[in-house]
């Protein structure tokens, strides 16, 4: 019985994204939440998983909700060696734990969980993280994320009625919460976008022609990396960073952005990838298992995008009255003033050095920087991709 209910399970898993309908039960009235942003800009909410209250990452890209392992373990949550065995056999090194609830905002869900170890992200946002919210929330209800507010709204879906406002926006497929639709990178029409609230990058495509026409003209490129679950763990995925002058969509513009040249099929099937940080210049409504969104721009909107000016990372903690270069991103202008890991610097244009000298540096400045050998060094600061 055991093996059947892990069969029916799987396939469960495997069919839920074609899930459109509303959980049964009575009509929930709106539940408000208020949220926080993380350190890399994630959307962090109050959840109670289990019965104990924590955090979780609000991700409408996650094919399933996620619980830490090590939580998962505490609350028994874990199948046997058995069981477990042959879960990551069928799902290629990904581990499902056993049936959980997630409660947010009063609003209650049992999922199958993705168990993975969440200290990284725990990390990054300054609070224990639980969880991820993942489709489960998406399919089941309607979803609105306030940006200005810094509020996130579960309706039912049974009840909600639409902004008369705004024009829905047609959704290609509601076979994924990650939203599908049409594009225009820069000149080039006949692309999709997809919104994917648990990513921090701005902007992302996969490598190929796009890419590849950017780098036959010239434009500036740097190294850059991301994070990604593959087989059941969180590991890097090395990429590019370049620019792209427009991205437009549903006739909204985002200009001059930082975008992650990925490695092909990260991104797909959709061309490009927003991420939160720029899903923040607009207050949006998901209505996945209606095939339709909504989204407002907010205040925020045509604002610039910041571009890194230095390219170097300082190794922490800084050290009082120096500062050690941890890394130095490639074509940057760190690494063309001829700084490397290990350099430590002791003062910047003859004052202490603070890493909030380099912070207040606006492109085109200079900074004459002093080594601890005696070396000396100048820095243009500049956008380099």
């Amino acid at each position: 019985m055991k093996v059947l209910r892990l069969l029916v399970m799987l396939w469960s898993l495997a069919l839920a994204a074609c899930a459109t309908a509303p959980a049964p039960g009575p009509v929930h009235q709106p539940a408000v939440v208020a949220f926080e942003r993380g350190g890399q800009g994630h959307i962090i909410i109050p959840v109670v998983v289990q019965g104990e209250d924590g955090f979780a990452i609000l991700d409408n890209g996650a094919s399933t909700s996620v619980i830490d392992r090590d939580f998962a373990t505490e609350k028994d949550l874990v199948h046997g060696a058995f069981a477990r065995t042959f879960i990551k056999t069928v799902t290629s090194g990904y581990e499902l734990g056993q049936d959980a609830v997630l409660n947010v905002g009063g609003i209650e869900e049992t999922v199958t969980p993705l168990l993975l170890d969440m200290a990284p992200m725990s990390i990054a946002a300054g609070k224990p993280v639980l969880a991820i919210v993942g489709e489960e929330f998406f399919e089941r209800h309607v979803v609105e994320v306030d940006f200005t507010k810094k509020t996130m709204t579960l309706h039912d879906r049974r009840t909600f009625v639409a902004p008369t406002d705004l024009p829905a926006i047609p959704l290609k497929s509601a076979r994924t919460a990650k939203t599908r639709i049409p594009a225009m990178i820069e000149d080039e029409a006949d692309h999709e976008v997809t919104f994917d609230l648990g990513s921090s990058s701005l902007a992302m495509i996969d490598e190929g022609k796009i890419s590849e026409r950017w780098l036959a003209e010239g434009r500036p490129w740097t190294m850059s990396s991301s994070g990604i679950v593959q087989r059941g763990a969180m590991q890097r995925s090395d990429g590019h960073m370049m620019t792209a002058r427009e991205i437009t969509f549903a006739g909204f513009r985002l200009g001059d952005i930082p975008v992650e040249v990925m490695p092909k099929g990260f991104v797909s099937p959709a061309d490009v990838s927003i991420g939160v940080n720029a899903l923040s210049h607009f207050d949006l409504i998901f209505d996945v298992g209606g095939k339709r969104m909504w989204m407002r721009p907010n205040a925020s909107y045509g604002a610039e995008f910041r571009h890194r000016l230095i390219g170097v990372a300082w190794r922490t903690p800084v050290k009082p009255g120096a500062l050690e270069v941890n890394s130095v991103q490639t074509n940057s202008p760190a690494e063309k003033a001829g700084l490397k890991r290990g350099d430590v610097i002791v003062r910047v244009n003859g004052a202490e050095a603070v890493e909030g000298a380099f912070v207040a540096l606006k492109e085109g400045e200079t900074a004459d920087l002093e080594l601890k050998d005696g070396t000396m060094r100048k820095l243009t600061a500049g956008r380099y991709y």
